[in-house]
């Protein structure tokens, strides 16, 4: 599968203005694997946004996942698909979709489950106090750790990742770290 260890979560509702420039300088500086999120984005307008990132990957040879939207992830052929964990079943998805697959595990419990579905990777979180979700309690590195353990598919950190404590979260042998902010 050769997944980046990094992957940026292009959250178009997050990064707001000027979304393609930025998304160029983070390819420049980091070479993450890259992952569109746009919640408020509907149809065409989702799809022109994935064309043009799709584009954007090809030209610097990194891979292209999509947030949820399957339908989008077949019409641009993306590398992959990541879904929420209340989005379709995986198995479901696997029966219909041939690329990668990947899901928003939240437990140790929701990972295992998602391996076993046949996930190709997950990612946890979140692992520090996030914005995106300030009501929710940190897992905490250890936690990380037990699950990256529990599991033999890669596992994405996420959640309050930055470049004070991502070498921490590495350190707990996960595969990589997924993250909306930090590129930035």
């Amino acid at each position: 599968m050769n997944l980046s260890k990094f992957i940026a979560i292009v959250d178009v509702d997050v990064y707001g203005n000027n979304v393609l420039e930025k998304v160029k300088n983070i390819i420049k500086t980091h070479k993450p694997d890259i992952m569109l999120r746009a919640k408020s984005l509907k149809g065409k307008a989702f799809y022109e946004y994935a064309k043009t990132l799709r584009n954007i990957t090809y030209d610097f040879g990194l891979r292209l996942l999509i947030n949820e939207r399957f339908d989008i992830a077949i019409g641009v052929d993306a590398d992959g698909v990541h879904m929420p964990s209340n989005a379709i079943d995986i198995e479901i998805l696997k029966s219909i979709y041939k690329g990668i697959i990947g899901y928003s595990a939240h437990s140790k419990q929701d990972a295992i489950l998602a391996k076993h579905k046949g996930a190709h990777y997950i990612t946890l979180s979140p692992i520090f106090h996030t914005k995106s979700h300030e009501e929710t309690k940190p897992l905490g590195l250890d936690y990380l750790k037990d699950v990256v353990k529990s599991i033999n598919i890669p596992v994405f950190a996420l959640g309050g990742i930055s470049k004070d404590n991502i070498n921490s979260v590495l350190e707990t042998g996960v595969y990589g770290v997924a993250s909306i902010r930090m590129f930035l």
